[in-house]
């Protein structure tokens, strides 16, 4: 049977492919195999291949002539999470001075900012909805999704935050981070919420309002953080070790997919506290799970806080 997927197992992390189409999303294709490089190891290929082939056929391209290209978009890296997580840390493995970044024009403003504390020889700007045929690139691993190295995530935050001038001030923040400004997962009760919290000392904070580097400042002068399971956590990043995370998640039910446990493991990695709050489940059950509004249970709120 023919092979579809193509593994470079036994090659360096810089290892250069030659003539590779690559979607706007960052699936990579030589001829009409799929670089499993550039998706994950812990989610089927097959989804990725299916979308890259049909991509490969549907999509506008263009021609990158530039030599020693470098790739560390994903599928999914236009979110918050996984672009820190998943795209930031391909960089700590190659020399990113002395290539050609290809990003897509079109990718999130947090994505670009956080751009500023590499160098590259050149960023080549994607155009929107638009693939590329390039001659030389180099496609560091894609990490499993979801799942962390400790030491790299130690890495990239020294990295973010080295340069870092924190006023003494602002230490020892406490801070919740709300959703009220998305269409959906949201706190159906967070003016209560929010009332308890801020007897308590917490600052409310809306992430979508700040920038990357506001949000590298605030978040490393947090010690203790509380959010609906989100993108915002990502943020616990930044948070000094043996700091505190609370996170609102949907009570668990048969009836619903299993959990997602990647901000407990990416709060261990980083040598944080993490600490589950399971809700009441409101509007949109039924619907997707990254859907479902939630209900927090105020007293259990109150115990967490104090402990």
């Amino acid at each position: 049977m023919y092979n579809l997927f193509k593994e470079y197992t036994n090659k360096p992390v810089d290892y250069p492919f030659k003539n590779v189409y690559i979607t706007h999303s960052g699936i990579a294709l030589k001829g009409l195999c799929i670089l499993k490089n550039s998706v994950f190891k812990n989610v089927s290929t097959w989804i990725f291949y299916k979308y890259a082939i049909y991509k490969r056929v549907t999509e506008p391209k263009i021609q990158i002539e530039e030599k020693n290209c470098l790739i560390i978009h994903n599928h999914w890296s236009s979110g918050y999470h996984h672009w820190v997580t998943e795209a930031l840390t391909r960089l700590l493995v190659v020399d990113h001075k002395s290539y050609n970044l290809i990003i897509p024009e079109d990718y999130p403003e947090f994505a670009l900012d956080s751009l500023h504390y590499f160098d590259f020889n050149s960023i080549i700007r994607l155009p929107a909805q638009t693939g590329c045929f390039v001659k030389d690139v180099v496609i560091p691993p894609n990490p499993a999704s979801g799942h962390y190295n400790s030491h790299t995530l130690l890495q990239l935050k020294t990295v973010l935050t080295q340069n870092l001038k924190p006023t003494i001030n602002n230490r020892n923040k406490k801070i919740y981070v709300s959703r009220k400004n998305a269409k959906v997962r949201k706190i159906e009760n967070e003016t209560d919420v929010i009332n308890l919290l801020q007897d308590n000392g917490y600052e409310i904070l809306y992430a979508e309002e700040l920038s990357f580097k506001q949000q590298i400042e605030i978040f490393s002068q947090c010690t203790d953080l509380i959010s609906i399971h989100g993108a915002a956590l990502t943020n616990c990043l930044f948070m000094p070790e043996g700091s505190n995370v609370i996170e609102l998640y949907r009570e668990p039910q048969a009836n619903l997919p299993e959990m997602n446990y990647c901000y407990q493991r990416q709060t261990a990695a980083l040598g944080l506290n993490h600490h589950y709050i399971f809700c009441k489940t409101g509007e949109n059950l039924g619907t997707h799970i990254d859907k479902i509004n939630l209900n927090v249970n105020l007293q259990q709120l109150q115990e967490a806080i104090l402990k």
